[in-house]
């Protein structure tokens, strides 16, 4: 059994199934209205079509918000990233319990020593790839002494067939929908990938566009992942090295570890040889490459910065960089909000409220520039203040949990206000099941409250 595998969850397979599924009950209503009153054809073809398309919007926001970007297999342990940077890293020791769970979706819930509970659900992956992680998984955990269950037929039919029966499928990574007899063409795939990560390595430019293109071909659905790995290869050619690198470190972490982590093995060789070996070993850390955790490991030694300091020692370089990119772009709200959001990882709330305010006063109008400020309100002691934003940005985006969940922390921890705060939390959860850490303290307030009864 190969010691990594890797599975990149696909939205084309999980919007495509909500797709189908919002245009079939469309058809049905339209053909029960028709039924009870007259309705033109083409007004029928409408209501299908406005089914599909809000299942589309639906799918991908859901898919987007809860389905992690890569899901890694090692022989040690295995590594989970989600949009946003958030990731979860275990060795297969510190799982006490594993269960596959086939309601309300196939679904593992690995119960981790001194964590909430890790779910990894069948969410972008087709059964073909979902059954491999299941037995690889299965296999690994069973291995290290951890007791697994299934519960419910489809769960047992998942986990039930040893993984040793894939060895025969040629595959380093799982990424999209394939299917047993396509093997032959993720070969060809992966194929290319190899071909476009090894010219990138070497710097040949040419050749990498060349492999992309074959990419591109083979791999319509993901043309804009690979347009934009093409674009950041342009920028590591002009040397838009700090570009490059703030870019992957706060915008796009998907691109991060394309092609095997190969733009970021390019990018820490390039930041090494400016003289900026802090930064290149951040680089380097996005990398699977043996060489270049390898570096990462001794530019800090020679930094002397431990490997989970990393992204703080960062931290004033992120801010040298936004502050000199909003003087020269100040019109730029996207900059200032980064910005403020720098400084308040770095305890400087006051700057940090001046930066958001003004991104907030160019336009700038999301959930995350509302929380940020009513965090930076409750770090300078004007709590009532912070509340009253995290009440507008729970009515603004109604669609969304983490403003509940910050108040519910708050009224938990600041105020005593079980009830108050659990009423957030179950809101919170009920708005985005994906809230695991509101749902584990909703369970944890819930048995403090218990115990006061």
């Amino acid at each position: 059994m190969a010691s990594t595998i890797r599975f990149r969850p696909s939205g084309l397979t999980s919007v495509a199934r909500s797709v189908g599924i919002a245009a079939l009950v469309g058809g049905i209503a339209a053909w029960m209205l028709g039924n009870r009153v007259h309705v033109e054809l083409w007004a029928q073809a409408g209501i299908v079509a406005g089914a599909g398309a809000a299942g589309l919007g639906l799918a991908t926001l859901r898919f987007r918000r809860r389905a992690p970007v890569m899901i890694e297999l090692r022989a040690d342990g295995l590594l989970v990233e989600w949009r946003g940077g958030r990731r979860r890293e275990h060795r297969w020791a510190e799982v006490e319990r594993a269960v596959l769970e086939e309601e309300p979706a196939l679904a593992w819930r690995l119960t981790v020593a001194d964590a909430p509970p890790l779910v990894l659900a069948d969410d972008g992956l087709d059964p073909r790839a979902w059954g491999l992680l299941s037995r690889r998984l299965k296999a690994q955990l069973e291995g290290a002494g951890v007791p697994c269950e299934a519960i419910g037929e489809v769960a047992r039919a998942f986990a039930a067939a040893d993984a040793g029966d894939d060895d025969d499928v040629p595959r380093a990574r799982i990424g999209e929908s394939h299917d047993v007899d396509e093997a032959d063409e993720v070969l060809e795939q992966l194929t290319a990938e190899e071909q476009a990560r090894g010219a990138l390595l070497a710097g040949e430019t040419g050749q990498f566009y060349a492999h992309m293109l074959k990419l591109d071909a083979l791999e319509p659905e993901r043309s804009g992942a690979h347009m934009k790995v093409s674009l950041y290869a342009q920028a590591l050619e002009r040397g838009e090295l700090r570009w490059l690198l703030f870019e992957l470190w706060d915008v796009d972490h998907d691109a991060r570890y394309e092609l095997g982590g190969a733009l970021a093995s390019a990018l820490g060789r390039g930041l090494e040889q400016r003289g900026v070996p802090l930064l290149a070993a951040l680089a380097y850390s996005w990398s699977i490459d043996a060489e270049a955790r390898a570096r990462e490991e001794a530019l800090l030694e020679a930094l002397g910065v431990a490997g989970e300091a990393l992204e703080r020692a960062v931290l004033p370089h992120a801010r040298s960089y936004y502050a000199e990119r909003s003087a020269r772009e100040p019109e730029r709200a996207d900059l200032l909000y980064r910005l403020a959001r720098v400084e308040a990882l770095l305890g400087e709330p006051e700057p940090a409220l001046a930066h958001a305010r003004e991104a907030e006063a160019q336009g700038l109008d999301d959930l995350e520039l509302g929380v940020l400020i009513a965090g930076l309100l409750h770090a300078l002691g004007r709590r009532d203040e912070a509340l009253a934003r995290l009440d507008a940005a729970i009515d603004a985006f109604p669609s969304r949990g983490e403003a509940l969940a910050l108040k519910g922390a708050w009224l938990a921890d600041e105020r005593d206000d079980l009830t108050g705060a659990i009423d957030c939390l179950q809101r919170a959860v009920a708005r985005d099941p994906a809230l695991v850490d509101a749902r584990e303290r909703l369970r944890g307030l819930i048995r403090r409250l218990s115990t006061r009864a």
